[in-house]
């Protein structure tokens, strides 16, 4: 399994284990367990559980392009924007206090995902160089 074949497992799991199935299934009352504030609808929480998925499905094709020998350069820009951006909103967030109310596991879960998903984002900066020179 090459680098980046292992980054994409890698992100596939950790996406479905700590988002996918969080957003789309857990129940209102464990949010507010952990003192994560939700709106009264849950609708936008598991939309984004969707929208998580389908990026999945995404590196997941990256992976089957890889194994065929052919250079997933969309995929790799796909997980830039979206680890890039989302690790810079959570540190955004995190940095101005708004998981201060939060239950301290919570906290920790939002800080290691913003480390995983900047971890992602270099893995794939790296990799984008590779292939582009390739």
């Amino acid at each position: 399994m090459s680098g980046l074949q292992g980054l994409f497992v890698r992100k596939i799991v950790i996406t479905l284990v700590c988002l996918c199935i969080p957003l789309l299934f857990f129940p209102r009352e464990l949010f507010n367990y952990f003192n994560i504030p939700m709106s009264d609808s849950m609708i936008f929480v598991r939309l984004l559980g969707v929208a998580y998925l389908a990026l999945c499905v995404g590196y997941y094709s990256a992976i089957s392009m890889l194994k065929n020998k052919q250079k997933p350069m969309a995929m790799i820009d796909m997980g830039l924007v979206s680890n890039g951006l989302a690790a810079t909103v959570f540190l955004f967030y995190g940095s101005t206090g708004s998981w201060q109310n939060w239950d301290l596991f919570a906290q920790i879960y939002m800080w290691l995902i913003t480390l995983g998903a900047f971890y992602i984002c270099i893995g794939l900066f790296k990799a984008k160089n590779k292939y582009k020179n390739a």
